[in-house]
């Protein structure tokens, strides 16, 4: 299972928008260059880049949010503290996160790639500058809400996915961003709007899929109009982590497994304290909420994770000091709390946790089944044996992907 993203992509920048009341307009671009010159106008053009900073909080966390935008070309680096988590996203021409470690990955599943090009086409305000970012607007009528009514312009960015832009028929204020992704629709709602520099900031922002427990709302509190800023800034991370080794300073380690229902378990130390685990290629940290108490760790916060199906479920969050598989050692974990009960009763195993990606994107690994064993090598010592060959893989969330063909259909698989 996997997280959903976070913090919320801080888009309140790019979504500023006022404008006095009128009646319809005839047709999309009427009602963007009405919006644009209530908001500033002409102002508007001379806005290079746009630096935020903000309070966030979602899933019973809350914390701090930085942004950094370049709206010439929709790149962005957004920065996030929420309790035990912290991180970095953003998109230098394709989409990144960097998580807890200071590790950096590309999110390369077409999903990854629709959100982000909406997002780079929203941050460089391409709704009112075609030019930065190519996209089909069509007109999506009028809906009423609550008394009010809302002129809805339906978007398809290039590369991207339909959103609906929801502008008040009185305010012309954009009132809320509606996009349908894989597994739900998120709807971010933008309120509190202040003049800064002349200009129309959205100061409050709140994203639901509907489940309200789950709501993400950041606070503006700060926006600086071209600032003065390195274009390296916008560059994506170079991402390395120093929180992993072999102990005895070995540049290899072998750890047994038990092989049952055609899954790998092994014996973890965690704290100095051992647990059974399932290894897991796309598996997250997870633990049990039973094997975080025999660890004498505190559950924070209640996110909402996904796993492969539709369901999903609340999820707290600790750090473990230390996580040692044999010699194999990694320092300061971020893992997901959850009941891991279903899992146990399709093994038919007691389990207190799943590990796995966090070790294999930071050591090599072979398996031998026949064995019985896992051993990990440091990536700069290893040597590939002899007719091996290299598959090239990309990720969806954890999850590696490879492309290959059944029958000579060909796809992805996971």
């Amino acid at each position: 299972m996997k997280p959903t993203a976070l913090p919320p992509a801080l888009t309140l920048a790019c979504m500023a928008l006022l404008a006095t009341p009128a009646a319809r307009a005839a047709d999309p671009a009427a009602i963007l260059n009405r919006a644009k010159a209530a908001a500033g106008g002409g102002a508007w053009d001379t806005v290079r880049v746009l630096h935020t900073r903000a309070r966030v909080a979602t899933g019973g966390l809350s914390g701090t949010a930085e942004a950094w935008e370049d709206l010439r070309t929709g790149h962005y680096v957004d920065t996030y503290a929420l309790g035990p988590v912290q991180g970095a996203e953003g998109f230098d021409g394709k989409s990144w996160n960097q998580d807890n470690s200071g590790q950096t990955r590309v999110d390369d599943s077409g999903e990854g790639r629709e959100g982000s090009a909406n997002e780079s086409y929203r941050r460089s305000l391409a709704y009112w500058y075609p030019e930065r970012h190519k996209a089909e607007i069509s007109d999506a009528g009028d809906r009423a809400e609550g008394g009010r009514t809302f002129h809805v312009l339906r978007i398809v960015p290039e590369g991207g996915r339909p959103f609906e832009m929801w502008i008040d028929a009185q305010t012309a204020l954009i009132d809320r961003i509606v996009e349908k992704a894989t597994h739900d629709t998120r709807t971010t709602f933008l309120s509190d709007y202040r003049e800064v520099n002349g200009l129309r900031f959205p100061f409050v922002s709140r994203s639901t899929n509907g489940e309200t427990q789950y709501d993400q709302t950041s606070a503006l509190e700060q926006i600086e109009v071209n600032p003065p800023v390195d274009a390296a800034r916008f560059h994506r991370p170079e991402g390395k982590t120093h929180d992993s080794a072999i102990v005895g300073g070995k540049s290899a380690e072998t750890v047994p497994f038990q092989l049952l229902n055609n899954h790998i378990y092994v014996r973890a130390t965690m704290n100095g304290k051992p647990l059974q685990v399932l290894f897991d290629t796309g598996g997250a940290n997870i633990l049990t909420p039973g094997a975080v108490e025999r660890l004498g760790l505190k559950s924070e916060g209640a996110l909402q994770v996904r796993g492969a199906g539709e369901g999903s479920e609340s999820a707290g969050v600790v750090k473990v000091g230390e996580v040692a598989l044999g010699g194999v050692t990694l320092r300061d974990q971020f893992f997901l709390v959850l009941p891991l009960a279903g899992l146990a009763q399709v093994e038919g195993v007691d389990v207190d946790g799943i590990v796995g990606f966090e070790v294999l994107k930071r050591f090599v690994a072979r398996v031998e089944y026949a064995r019985g064993e896992l051993t990990f090598f440091l990536p700069d010592s290893f040597q590939p044996p002899a007719g091996t060959t290299a598959v090239p893989f990309t990720f969806d969330g954890e999850t590696p992907q490879v492309e290959g063909a059944v029958d000579g259909v060909r796809g992805l698989f996971t």
